[in-house]
């Protein structure tokens, strides 16, 4: 899809099984990849790490690791293999599994993949 200057490229994405959803499994998702000239930015609601060739300077995947995302340390291997310099870590707020930001913290720094963890409503501009 092209808007104006943008590119916005539907993707495949996988995600995840978790038993305790047993008969309530969604196993295709999709993520998207918007990509203005300048940028490409690579997000997508719950998916497990998977192979794929989806390059983006802007990661915006979620990381509880609780079967339907991936962990830490799965984004953060990821971050490095699709070329990010940004990993933003996403869709946080479920008090069922509630994010590990300590082992997030320790996961993008041994793997030296830059992150920004963002409060709910908090936004940043890319330039």
């Amino acid at each position: 899809m092209e808007l104006g200057d943008i590119t916005i490229e539907v993707v495949h994405a996988i995600h995840g099984y978790q038993p305790l959803l047993k008969g309530k499994e969604i196993n295709e998702n999709v993520g998207y990849i918007i990509d203005d000239g300048e940028n490409r930015l690579y997000t997508t609601s719950d998916t497990i790490c998977f192979k794929n060739d989806y390059k983006a300077d802007i990661l915006c995947v979620p990381v509880t690791g609780h079967g339907l995302t991936m962990s830490a340390f799965e984004a953060a291997l990821y971050a490095k293999e699709a070329g990010a310099t940004l990993t933003i870590p996403i869709h946080m707020d479920n008090p069922v599994f509630p994010p590990d930001l300590d082992y997030i913290k320790e996961m993008f720094g041994k793997y030296d993949a830059e992150y920004e963890i963002l409060e709910n409503d908090e936004t940043i501009e890319i330039e």
